[in-house]
């Protein structure tokens, strides 16, 4: 524009268009880095989710490991319990187990 004696010193820029090409390239590389953050996000919480289970698979072992003592006391207490108090069954009378089951 010197030419035509017109010096330009600043002009504002309001728009720019790409080509259609250049606009989908950088949509493809917007779209795999969401993506990727995605796929990070999900693998968090599996992670999350496995050791959650595995806290609550150990918690459980723990509750049977401490609950298996506990019942068989309590078994030996009714078997010397019913032992000591029980006559020997006389021949008109059933023999009486010590499960109700058995």
């Amino acid at each position: 524009m010197d030419n035509f004696g017109y010096n330009i010193l600043r002009a504002l820029v309001t728009d720019i268009v790409p080509d259609a090409k250049v606009k989908a390239a950088m949509n493809d590389i917007n779209a795999a880095q969401r993506e990727q953050i995605a796929a990070q996000a999900r693998g968090e919480a599996d992670k999350i989710l496995k050791v959650k289970q595995a806290e609550a698979e150990a918690e459980s072992k723990a509750c049977k490991v401490k609950a298996q003592p506990a019942s068989a006391r309590q078994l030996s207490r009714a078997y010397k319990h019913r032992s000591k108090n029980s006559k020997p069954p006389s021949k008109d009378q059933p023999r009486r187990t010590l499960w109700p089951w058995s």
